[in-house]
């Protein structure tokens, strides 16, 4: 499925893997509450929304989903308030439309990369910070891990290049 919805959006399937390896080891049903994703689940589970509403806001906007770990605020989803309800709703239906979100995420790699002089790496960081922040200081100091973690995936999946 990845490589032929990479094609229909335009995009090196490698790439889109990458990205997936880097922000959730290839995991279409991963979840991020900030510091507090094991609270999250653990409220899920229990069915407690009074005590996943103050996971919520102690995440603040560190709530991402699907194996890109897409949030609220990267403009997929129209409704971007952080209430129980929509973020439920928006965990659901990024789990059970993969295609779809591969295919919007290739197309939003196919329009970034000629922006980032068509390198990956500099794509992921965008995608990850919202800006071209591979050589700032601030991303640097605060995000190395994220930059190894780009560059690994980068590597990983090169490895399955025919």
């Amino acid at each position: 499925m990845l490589c032929d919805t990479a094609r229909e959006a335009g995009v090196d399937p490698i790439t889109l893997l990458a990205l997936s390896r880097a922000e959730s080891v290839v995991d279409a049903t991963a979840e991020r509450y900030g510091g507090y994703t094991h609270k999250a689940q653990q409220a899920l589970a229990l069915r407690d929304m009074e005590g996943f509403a103050k996971v919520i806001v102690l995440a603040g906007a560190d709530v991402s989903f699907s194996e890109f770990q897409l949030t609220l605020g990267f403009g997929f989803w129209k409704d971007q308030t952080p209430s129980v309800e929509n973020i439920l709703a928006f965990r659901q239906y990024l789990q059970s439309h993969r295609e779809e979100i591969m295919l919007y995420v290739g197309k939003w790699l196919v329009e970034t990369l000629p922006t980032v002089d068509n390198d990956p790496l500099r794509a992921f960081v965008k995608f990850n910070s919202g800006g071209d922040n591979l050589n700032k200081s601030w991303y640097i100091q605060n995000y190395g891990d994220n930059i190894q973690r780009y560059r690994d995936a980068l590597a990983w999946a090169e490895d399955y290049r025919i």
